[in-house]
């Protein structure tokens, strides 16, 4: 068995595709670094990926290590270390994402409001093969929903008050100024209708 020789323009170009090659790797380690330390500080949310088996291929964010007071999960967590008795409705939602839908959804989970997005990452044709799950805590947003909801059935109460009272104010007038006419007193009100 020999070994093949090379010329030295060959040599040369395989050289420069190697060095090439190195170049491209040592960008995309630059740039993967870089977005990890991206979703390392996405606040107030994960990001994960999902394996058609239902794995978690990647997860980081603020938010998983500070949910619900339990600390980080394992280095490998499963869904059901991370969603727990919540897992199987998850779970069916992420199966609909697999079928090629996108997903958005609330959830509440850990005494927390999630809003949940989900989209499929590549496909082989038959099937996608992996899926991206963003959860973002929401709960704060849900406090001040609620309490501008409250705010507002007060004013609504309050402007019903204040419209009853107007109405029953012009209804006392027009008796007043019937019972003037009654008597031959002009009328005392100008009511407009």
């Amino acid at each position: 068995m020999s070994i093949p020789s090379y010329t030295n323009h060959s040599k040369k170009q395989l050289v420069e595709a190697l060095q090439d090659m190195e170049r491209q790797n040592a960008r995309l380690t630059e740039q993967l670094d870089q977005f990890q330390k991206i979703f390392e500080k996405y606040p107030d949310a994960y990001i994960m990926i999902i394996e058609r088996d239902l794995s978690i291929g990647y997860l980081s964010g603020q938010e998983i290590f500070s949910r619900g007071g339990t600390g980080p999960p394992s280095s490998n967590p499963s869904l059901d270390e991370i969603f727990r008795d919540k897992t199987a409705e998850i779970m069916s939602r992420l199966e609909e994402c697999f079928d090629g839908k996108d997903q958005s959804f609330e959830f509440f989970l850990d005494n927390d409001y999630y809003y949940f997005r989900t989209a499929p990452l590549d496909s082989d044709q038959e099937m996608n093969l992996r899926i991206l799950v963003v959860a973002e805590n929401i709960t704060e947003r849900k406090r001040v929903e609620e309490t501008l909801r409250l705010k507002l059935m007060e004013v609504e109460k309050f402007n019903k008050l204040m419209v009853g009272r107007e109405l029953k104010m012009i209804e006392l007038k027009k008796e007043i100024n019937s019972l003037c006419k009654k008597n031959n007193i002009p009328e005392k009100y100008t009511v407009y209708e």
